[in-house]
């Protein structure tokens, strides 16, 4: 079976106790390699809700999960910061990457929606 490429967006959520145990499930029906992708956007509870803040933020959040699903033996390429704008984040990143499958977190609960699948 052939390993799929999987971008893995979240904001928030990348601090999540339960995105590693996602992407484990997502391994586990496939093989699969991740590239985590968290946007910038405003906390909304912070008090400084600058770009710069916001980046500064997301960067945090990113290099902690990370670390985490490492840490977990999944297989993870790369993580980002992209756009605010989810839409505008997958763009970006989409143009630069062979991607298989796109997954959104879910701020409600982690659970991937499947949005976008190559044939």
């Amino acid at each position: 079976m052939q390993t799929q490429r999987i971008l893995v967006v979240a904001d928030r959520t990348a601090e999540a106790p339960d995105l590693v145990a996602v992407l484990r499930r997502r391994a586990e029906e496939s093989p699969s390699r991740f590239t985590l992708l968290v946007t910038a956007d405003a906390d909304g509870l912070a008090f400084d809700d600058s770009a710069e803040a916001a980046w500064s933020r997301a960067v945090t959040r990113a290099e902690l999960a990370a670390a985490r699903i490492r840490e977990a033996g999944l297989e993870l390429e790369e993580a980002i910061v992209g756009d605010p704008d989810p839409a505008l984040a997958v763009g970006d990143v989409g143009h630069a990457r062979e991607l298989d499958r796109v997954m959104f977190l879910d701020r409600a609960r982690v659970a991937p929606r499947p949005v976008l699948a190559a044939a």
